[in-house]
């Protein structure tokens, strides 16, 4: 799967299947930060918690403006190409492809599911 597969996925859905796509995949951009987490309080990842967190920025705006009925202002294309950038962590950002690929499968046919490559959160 790349950007231009996602944003085509992106494109044949309802707005209100739109909205709980991205409402699944910032459910999912949780999950992948608390790979960040060292022991007790500490942060093990603070550069990869914080691109992490700047995505879920630009994710759950993108659903209230898919909420408000306002999705021009939430692109396909954007929405796409915040999980199929090129990224510095090559590790996040297989992270990031699995996580959309993962979710796609609820609202098409499954698609084979990429690798993630290997690597600690730093």
């Amino acid at each position: 799967m790349d950007a231009i597969s996602a944003t085509q996925i992106l494109a044949s859905l309802t707005p209100e299947k739109k909205a709980r796509m991205v409402a699944m995949l910032c459910h999912d951009l949780t999950v992948v930060a608390r790979d960040t987490y060292g022991e007790g309080m500490d942060v093990k990842a603070p550069a990869r918690l914080r691109e992490l967190n700047e995505i879920e920025h630009r994710m759950t705006g993108f659903l209230v403006r898919i909420l408000k009925g306002d999705d021009s202002r939430a692109p396909d294309d954007a929405i796409a190409g915040v999980f199929f950038a090129d990224r510095e962590d090559k590790r996040l950002e297989g992270i990031l492809e699995f996580a959309f690929a993962r979710v796609s499968r609820t609202f098409q046919e499954p698609v084979p599911l990429p690798e993630i490559p290997d690597g600690d959160a730093r």
